[in-house]
Order: structure tokens, then C-alpha cells, then sequence
């Protein structure tokens, strides 16, 4: 039996293995010859099959393994497969956004040196350009810069902000929302919405957010609220996340224009007219989340020059920028340290644990599930069956499930086999799987019987004859290896 190491998913080999596709596919390697497409292929269904891999990981795995991806320069080298509208493309975004999703996850290192980079710039412009037209790349995109933004210190928060066009297709984006409310990917809007709230609380971000309309297209959407009954119900309970960071954005907004006008006033004014008008259900939404009714009044309260609702809010809003670089030198320490090992080793072999149980549970299900197939008279699809249940034994159990238990289900599945390989006169596949069920279980009977009958398939009576008398001296009343033999007996 062929076994893998029990830790299938440790995260510095799967760091290791993900790091190796990336520089395949962006052509960084040691010799002088460019991999042909048929490799390039196949790293990157490896890469993805990997990156799926520390996607599912118990969180203090998932940080061992981006800790390992750093430290390898992995993330500089995504930059160079972000091409948008390419397979790569998607690939580099969801790394990120894995390695970006939390400041444990040294998010704040790596979004320090990608927002330096010209190249992320550049492929992040081109891809929220893209999310104004809502296709999924581009959502993937404006996720992935949510999350570098969430641990960016303000320097890093302008820097966005004022290249290319990123502030103008943000506000475009939030112009086609308040345009097609009931038609549009609600995840866009609310992704960028939450990014334009991190970009209003920066002071260097005012000019740009300002020359793009930005509070004046946040502001459109509550004037849409104040037209139409059905959108107003269905966003008050189903999108009202969305909706409490538009409030957020206009009432900052407004709050440092200090002047508003009296067009701008009157789509507040119905806007909150609305949302009283449906107190019912915007109750039953707070209940939850923070007070909806609560935000439209301190935006109405803005309106007629009141400003203590906005500083509030300007300093809980601004409360979600911390002292990024004394965090993540904390997340630094703790990584390495003794006590974050420990809890790896723990994590890891929870995890394997479970693994190894599921895959022997999936074994008995194809086992089953071959079993079907073969009464069916479907022998090719039962031997399709037993493969896979075998394929799932195949690693090391190490005591989780017991060794005996593991090598008798190996060696049904086996002779199993080669029962359906007879019934189909493959007589020498028949001896083969045969052997490996021998080999998993010499005290089962089957397995040398069933040899044997493979042997006189292929006209070697001598080895058949050998393995019915290995029958007969594990069941010395086995009628059918005596019937046999002696037929072999007479034929000589």
C-alpha cells in the first residue's frame, strides 16, 4: 500500500508547493528555458488545488502558511500574474485576499508593500475599472483591496485613493447603484462603499473623493430611497449593511462641507420621510444591526447645520484605522513564538485527524457504491469505485483508524476487484488486483482463490494450483478450491 505523509496539510509544505506553481506560471525561474503551456496548465490547477487548501485551514494553520508564503517573496512575485481579465489574474486576487483578511496574517506588511508597488496599482485601477461593468473578476478585485484596506494606515489608505482612477470608478460604481438598485450585484457597491468610508476619514483623500462626486452619488442613492416604495422595503431588510455605510459616507461628508444645498437638503429630507414611513421594518433590521433610524436622523440633523452626530461619527469611523505597524509587529512576535507552535502542532493534528476519518468513511461510501454497480451487472463502473475507495486508504492512519480495520477494507476492495475483472476475462488485472489483496490481508481466502481462477485464465495452471492449496490450508473444508484443483488434476 503507497502512503503520504500524515500531514497532508501541513501549511509550510503547501506554502512550499503553492510558491513553486507561482513562479512556474510567472515564468521565474533558475534555468534559461520558459515552461511549455502544458506545464504552466498544470501548476496552475495545482496552485489553485493548494490555495483551496489553506483557504480551508483552521485560522492558526492558514497564518503558518502565509507567514511561510512571505518569507518566501511570494506576494512581490503575485504582483507580476496580476494581468487583468487572465485565469492568473483570479488566481493573484484570491491569495491576496486570503493573506490580507486578517492582521495575524502579517496583512499589514504585505498591503505596505504592495501599495508601493506600481505594477498592483496599475492591475488594481484596471480591475475596478472592470467592476463598474459588475463582472465577477472584478468583484474579486474590489474584495481583495477591501482587505488591504482595512489594516492600511491613512499614507497608505491616499495612496489608493489618488492613483489613476481608482476614486472616479469607485463613485461611478456607487452612481450605477443608486441608478439600478433592483438590478445590480449587491456586493459591489457594498464592498466599494466600504472602502469609500475608510477613504473619507483620510484628509488626503478629501481633494480626490470631492473632484469625483463622490458624496453627491452616496447622496443619489437615498434620493432613489425617496422614490420608490418596494426598493426602500427590500433595502431596509435586506441590504441594510449597504445602506449604513452610504449613511456613513454622506454623513461625513457633509458633516466637513458645513454648507449644503437646498436641493441636496430636500433629498435628505425625503429620504428620511421615507425611511419613516417604514419604521416597522426598519426596527425589525436594527435589531441586529446598528440603529438605521438613528443614522438618517443625524444626516437630517446635518442638514439643518447640526454637527455633533457627525464628529461622533467621524471618530468611530475613524476608530477602525489603528496603529497598523505596532500591530504587526505584534503579529510578528507571536508567530514565532513557542506558545503559537504549540497551538500549530494542536490545530494540525485536530485537522489530520478529521481528514483521515473522512477519507476513510469516503472509502466505505465507494465501496458501497461499488457494490451497487456490480449487482447492476456495471463491472467497469464498480472497479471505477473500488479505485477511488482505494485511493482514499491510501495514506497513513497512525492508530486514528485501526490498521486492521484499514487493511481488511483494503482487501475486499482489492479481491472485489478482480472479481469483476474475471467477469470480464481480464484475467490478468484479475491476478493483479488479486495479489494486492493478498498482500492487504494473506488470511483472506478470496484473494488467493480468486488468483488462482486468474492463473487458469492465462493458462498457468501451476501458480493456480499453488494458490488453491494456500486455500485449502486456511480452509481445509473449502469445496470449491478442492472442486477445482481437481479439475486441474483431471485436465493434466
Amino acid at each position: 500500500m503507497s502512503s503520504v505523509k500524515k500531514d497532508a496539510l501541513l501549511p509550510v509544505e503547501v506554502a512550499e508547493s503553492l510558491f513553486s506553481c507561482i513562479k512556474t506560471f510567472t515564468h521565474k525561474h533558475d534555468g534559461d528555458t520558459l515552461p511549455s503551456e502544458q506545464t504552466v496548465s498544470e501548476s496552475m490547477d495545482l496552485a489553485f488545488n493548494l490555495l483551496t487548501q489553506i483557504k480551508k485551514m483552521p485560522r492558526t494553520l492558514k497564518v503558518q502558511a502565509v507567514w511561510r508564503l512571505s518569507e518566501l517573496g511570494t506576494f512581490p512575485l503575485v504582483v507580476l500574474a496580476m494581468i487583468p481579465g487572465s485565469v492568473t489574474f483570479s488566481l493573484a486576487c484570491t491569495l491576496l485576499g486570503v493573506a490580507l483578511e486578517d492582521e495575524d496574517l502579517l496583512s499589514h506588511k504585505i498591503g505596505k508593500t504592495l501599495t508601493r508597488d506600481e505594477k498592483f496599482l496599475s492591475s488594481i485601477d484596471t480591475g475596478i475599472d472592470q467592476a463598474v461593468q459588475g463582472t465577477q473578476g472584478a468583484l474579486l478585485v474590489c474584495q481583495m483591496l477591501n482587505n488591504v484596506m482595512k489594516t492600511a494606515s491613512p499614507t497608505m489608505i491616499a495612496q489608493l485613493c489618488q492613483f489613476g482612477d481608482v476614486a472616479k470608478n469607485f463613485s461611478v460604481c456607487m452612481r450605477i447603484a443608486a441608478d439600478k438598485l433592483d438590478e445590480m450585484d449587491w456586493r459591489h457597491p457594498f464592498v466599494v462603499a466600504d472602502m469609500l468610508l475608510y477613504m473619507e476619514t483620510v484628509p488626503a483623500c478629501h481633494e480626490n473623493l470631492d473632484a469625483c462626486s463622490v458624496g453627491k452619488n452616496c447622496l443619489n442613492f437615498f434620493a432613489t430611497l425617496g422614490r420608490n416604495d418596494t426598493i426602500v422595503a427590500d433595502v431596509l431588510v435586506a441590504k441594510v449593511h449597504l445602506l449604513h455605510r452610504i449613511s456613513a459616507i454622506v454623513l461625513l461628508w457633509i458633516g466637513r462641507q458645513r454648507i449644503i444645498s437646498g436641493e441636496d437638503r430636500a433629498l435628505i429630507g425625503a429620504a428620511v420621510n421615507h425611511v419613516e414611513k417604514h419604521d416597522a421594518v426598519t426596527n425589525a433590521a436594527a435589531k441586529t444591526q446598528p440603529n438605521l433610524g438613528s443614522i438618517i436622523s443625524a444626516i437630517s440633523d446635518i442638514a439643518v447645520d447640526k454637527f455633533a452626530s457627525y464628529e461622533k461619527c467621524k471618530s468611530e469611523i475613524e476608530a477602525r484605522i489603528k496603529d497598523w505597524e505596532s500591530i504587526e509587529k505584534s503579529a510578528m512576535a507571536r508567530v514565532r513564538s513557542e506558545e503559537f507552535k504549540d497551538q500549530v502542532k494542536s490545530e494540525r493534528d485536530q485537522a489530520t485527524e478529521q481528514l483521515l476519518r473522512e477519507r476513510y468513511k469516503l472509502a466505505l461510501r465507494e465501496k458501497e457504491s461499488g457494490n451497487v454497480a456490480f449487482k447492476q451487472n456495471k463491472y467497469l463502473d464498480a472497479v471505477d469505485h473500488y479505485r477511488k475507495a482505494v485511493a482514499a486508504l491510501e495514506t497513513e492512519f497512525h492508530g486514528i483508524v485501526d490498521a486492521d480495520d484499514v487493511d481488511g477494507l483494503l482487501a475486499k476492495l482489492f479481491n472485489n476487484m478482480a472479481e469483476c475483472h474475471l467477469k470480464v476475462a481480464d484475467f490478468s488485472s484479475a491476478v493483479d488486483s488479486a495479489t494486492d489483496g493478498i498482500d492487504a490481508n494473506p488470511a483472506e481466502v478470496k484473494g488467493w482463490f480468486r488468483r488462482a481462477k486468474g492463473h487458469i485464465g492465462l493458462g498457468n495452471s501451476a501458480n493456480a494450483q499453488s494458490d488453491l492449496q494456500q486455500v485449502l490450508s486456511i480452509q481445509p473444508d473449502n469445496n470449491a478450491a478442492k472442486d477445482l484443483l481437481a479439475q486441474l488434476a483431471s485436465v493434466e
